[in-house]
């Protein structure tokens, strides 16, 4: 059997996220529990049980899903609903990469359209560049909030406060136009100021010194807590050190405005690198004791992307022999080679 032109679920995983869905995206206040049996092929008790698991599975925000006379309600404060929407749709993905054709099969295919439109051509313009992983996860918070704007459901709670006037709340403010113009909807301050915060997240800065001293300074805690002993690795390249550096700043202002980004490789990474894993753990502990930092498995994932990186660049980089060409400076000799070496080779280079 189809409901909506979408198979039935059928595990308990699928059931879960076919009720949140329906309750937070849907324009519902409240769906009758009857109605959720026959749509998920379930008995009562069932559907009881499957309702205490989503409880477990929002114990640690402020929302709930209550039963009142057979009917299923989805309570709490909105920015806490958004948090348990956000990570089942990311759960849903499982392994597999979030992007904007699974979003469809979420949301409106024309509201994912438009809305990615509007994101791309809003980075553009400012000339701001983000990481696939933040486009993905900033663009589903663009879709939640638009859908539950459109159900009535924005932001009502939390301090208010005007879009700075810097380069990212310029590009969060003609984005947030343009996304009321072509959706018709009514983006408040507060929702205004939640999109600020997040995007910041990607791309604001904690460290406000160089990247070469944000590097000096990692580097110093990488050798105090002696992970290059360790593992008998050498993690003191800029190639690592200036990308780390970089990441750890958007973590730190992340960790002062409560935001959070999903890694939909949290489940299988630490299963299939183990001992990259163990390394970005040893760095997360590192960094617990000399920030204070406590990193979920999704932040320890994306260190662990940073040191397979890195330890796949050395090891392409030592099949490399260095040499010199010399070539004399006469009409263009020297620059006509370098172009065609670059040409011929750059993959290799």
């Amino acid at each position: 059997q189809q409901i909506d032109g979408a198979p039935s679920p059928r595990t308990r995983a699928e059931r879960e996220h076919h009720i949140i869905k329906r309750l937070a995206l849907g324009n519902a206040d409240g769906v009758s529990m009857f109605d959720l049996c026959d749509e998920l092929h379930v008995s009562y008790s069932t559907l009881r049980n499957i309702v205490s698991r989503l409880n477990e599975r929002a114990a640690q925000s402020k929302a709930s899903f209550t039963i009142e006379h057979d009917v299923l309600y989805f309570r709490g404060p909105e920015r806490d609903k958004r948090v348990v929407i956000s990570n089942a749709l990311f759960e849903e993905t499982g392994s597999g990469a979030m992007d904007d054709a699974v979003l469809k099969s979420s949301f409106p295919a024309p509201t994912v359209e438009s809305v990615s439109h509007i994101l791309d051509t809003s980075l553009a313009a400012h000339r701001c560049r983000i990481n696939d992983f933040a486009r993905i996860v900033f663009l589903l918070h663009l879709l939640i909030t638009v859908s539950r704007i459109k159900n009535g459901q924005s932001l009502t709670d939390g301090l208010s406060l005007e879009t700075p006037d810097d380069p990212q709340g310029t590009l969060v403010t003609d984005m947030a136009d343009q996304l009321e113009e072509a959706l018709g909807v009514v983006i408040n301050e507060r929702e205004r100021a939640g999109i600020y915060l997040l995007f910041k997240s990607f791309t604001g800065t904690e460290l406000e010194s160089s990247a070469e001293a944000a590097s000096k300074i990692v580097d110093e805690r990488l050798m105090e807590c002696g992970i290059n002993h360790m593992y008998l690795i050498d993690l003191r390249d800029d190639s690592f050190l200036v990308p780390f550096a970089l990441h750890l700043s958007t973590l730190l202002f992340r960790r002062k405005v409560g935001a959070h980004i999903s890694n939909p490789l949290s489940s299988t990474f630490k299963y299939d690198c183990p001992i990259i894993y163990d390394v970005a753990v040893s760095i997360s502990l590192m960094l617990r004791e000399r920030l204070s930092l406590d990193l979920d498995e999704d932040e320890i994932t994306f260190i662990a992307l940073h040191v397979g990186a890195e330890i796949e660049r050395q090891k392409t980089a030592a099949d490399k022999v260095s040499c010199v060409i010399l070539c004399p400076s006469y009409h263009g000799m020297a620059e006509a080679l370098r172009n065609r070496i670059q040409a011929n080779f750059s993959s290799q280079l």
